[in-house]
């Protein structure tokens, strides 16, 4: 009786353990992603400020 109770609370460790282990390297990705996304966005904008910027100014010749 003990012996089927223990094999049924370990028929699914393995794939718990797993997914347990690999969890906190999926959240780095996520935020690293994260910060990647927002730096690409501050160069666009900055881009786009400097674009607008060049047209608004009066040209020095």
């Amino acid at each position: 009786m003990e012996a089927n109770a223990s094999r049924n609370i370990s028929r699914g460790t393995g794939v718990l353990a797993t997914i347990g282990s690999t969890a906190p390297f999926v959240g780095l990705f996520g935020t690293v992603w994260g910060i990647m996304n927002s730096f690409i966005s501050i160069s666009d904008r900055r881009r786009r400020t400097l674009r607008s910027w060049r047209r608004a100014s009066p040209r020095r010749c």
